[in-house]
């Protein structure tokens, strides 16, 4: 069996295909590296030429075109968004319309951003459709509010073969279409996060990375952090980062204590995992409607809402409780093994793929 693995969310298709591999599956990453976060790709969509230069950005929208030949080689392709490339001046339609009439079988992986999510979040008690749109999106209309791109979702919808989606959010958009699957969990290569005892050298250190602030609701966080800088000086050192590529991103976490991931969503993200694999304490959405999934009551991820107030009441129990640190660092690990390694979740997509 031949798979592509289309686009890159975190480093989800990249773990994917490392445990496809284990079951003799060979499979292939097309991507541009999840932009600055610079993950591997098999099929390279990176430009040469600077990513902010106009030669750069044209580059990386043309050079993809030049492998839809070699797409219908493959027994199965999977979308990790309909949103693959530029969606001004009708690049990306063209571009994925292409990859379907090319496909002999077609998934839509539920990851991310898209028309249906869009659709599902309004209807949550919170979301972050309105920050993400006013923050970083300048106030403009989001991708997938734009009939070009709905119309290309519903497009992908009627073609696929199925819906795989891997958090309870991205679910929920598809939950009233006959091709969703139940949520496999995101998938990490556990072999690649090497574990550590989560110990406290002096002070317990708390870390946040922007990426994408309006969407992961930093302003709460750092809001959060702000306040707890002040009322606990000696005990904790609280870290904000922009984006920073995952190599900077692993070398931070290394004298990290706490991440703090995101406020807006329900779940949580491919960061959390590698978090928890390293043998962090994670904060990040964890609501009650994702437990099912996991078959968790006690869930290992500590979830956190947008409200600053109730974000630091979380952090000082970790303060307080601070012996329990190295416990609950095994704890996410052990979790991490158990619902989202890589063979585990590689074995689920497979049975979607062939059920």
């Amino acid at each position: 069996m031949k798979v592509l693995l289309l686009g890159e969310y975190g480093g989800l298709h990249n773990s994917l295909k490392d445990g496809l591999a284990h079951f003799g599956v060979e499979a292939d990453v097309a991507t541009d590296g999840d932009a600055w976060k610079g993950f591997p790709s098999d099929l390279n969509f990176v430009s040469p030429f600077s990513a902010t230069s106009l030669s750069g950005r044209i580059f990386k929208n043309i050079k993809p075109f030049s492998f839809l030949p070699g797409f219908q080689d493959y027994d199965l392709i999977q979308l990790i968004s309909p949103l693959i490339l530029t969606p001004r001046f009708g690049i990306n339609n063209l571009f994925v319309d292409n990859v379907i009439k090319r496909a002999q079988k077609l998934y839509l992986v539920g990851a991310g951003d898209d028309a249906y999510y869009y659709e599902a979040i309004k209807t949550f008690r919170y979301s972050p459709f309105s920050d993400y749109k006013a923050l970083d999106n300048n106030g403009m209309r989001l991708p997938f509010e734009k009939e070009g791109l709905i119309k290309l979702n519903k497009r992908i919808v009627a073609r696929a073969d199925g819906i795989l989606p891997v958090a309870y959010d991205y679910w929920a958009g598809y939950s009233d279409t006959p091709k969703v699957h139940p949520v496999i969990p995101m998938p990490i290569n556990v072999e690649k996060y090497h574990y550590k005892e989560n110990r406290i050298t002096n002070r317990l250190v708390f870390y946040h990375g922007i990426n994408r602030a309006g969407f992961k609701g930093s302003k709460f966080i750092i809001e959060a952090f702000d306040r707890m800088r002040d009322r606990f000086a000696k005990e904790a050192e609280f870290i904000v980062a922009d984006r920073i590529p995952i190599k900077d991103y692993l070398e931070i976490l290394g004298r990290t204590n706490v991440v703090v991931d995101q406020s807006l969503s329900y779940s949580y993200g491919m960061n959390a995992l590698i978090s928890l694999a390293l043998g962090k304490i994670v904060m990040s959405g964890a609501e009650d409607e994702i437990l099912p999934i996991y078959g968790e009551k006690n869930h290992p991820i500590i979830n956190i809402k947008p409200d600053p107030e109730q974000i630091c009441m979380q952090i000082e129990k970790i303060i307080e409780n601070r012996q329990d640190v190295q416990e609950m660092g095994l704890k996410g690990r052990q979790f991490v093994e158990k619902a989202h390694s890589h063979l585990v979740v590689a074995k689920q997509f497979l049975d979607a793929w062939n059920g």
